[in-house]
């Protein structure tokens, strides 16, 4: 299946939303290297940033990531784990896949409670008190734009992963069609 060429797929969330948009791309010139950008979106009122900007000072979890969660459709499964076979072709049984770039942890989960979807939520990553004060007012202020694009370089081993969960999601939702 690898030709030896670029490969490149946009998404676009479960809800329809254009602001809720991911780009996977395969690059065969540098070094066989998976790329995620995910569009980020957040569309919290000003309480609701302070509330989420107090758990990340105290380290509790975010539910649902620091910016809108996207919803993978089950139609484009097949299609991110062709992509996900060129950069590797292993294939790891995960329930999630957690992929870092310099701020953030994204993370694919499964959500199998009524349907089996997959899910991409965007964490903030664990950073020194002076960096997270930074970031904290940053994000309650909204200094930094209120959409923006956040860039996740991809090894083999997570595309591994990766590919698992797709193509475990992939059977489920088949068998339920």
């Amino acid at each position: 299946m690898n030709d030896g060429q670029n490969h490149e797929e946009t998404f676009v969330c479960g809800c329809g939303s254009l602001l809720h948009v991911f780009h996977l791309a395969y690059l065969a010139s540098d070094d066989n290297a998976l790329y995620l950008n995910v569009s980020t979106c957040q569309n919290r009122g000003m309480l609701n940033r302070v509330s989420v900007a107090l758990k990340i000072l105290f380290n509790k979890t975010v539910r649902n990531g620091l910016y809108d969660p996207i919803l993978v459709n089950n139609n484009d499964l097949k299609r991110m784990y062709n992509i996900c076979s060129l950069a590797s072709e292993d294939t790891c049984p995960s329930g999630e896949v957690a992929i870092d770039n310099d701020r953030y942890r994204l993370y694919f989960l499964i959500d199998q409670d009524e349907l089996c979807r997959v899910y991409i939520e965007i964490h903030q990553k664990r950073m020194q008190i002076l960096q997270k004060l930074r970031f904290l007012a940053y994000y309650v202020l909204r200094f930094k734009a209120k959409y923006g694009v956040e860039k996740f370089r991809i090894d083999p081993i997570k595309a591994a992963h990766l590919k698992g969960v797709l193509g475990f999601t992939h059977l489920i939702v088949k068998d339920l069609s």
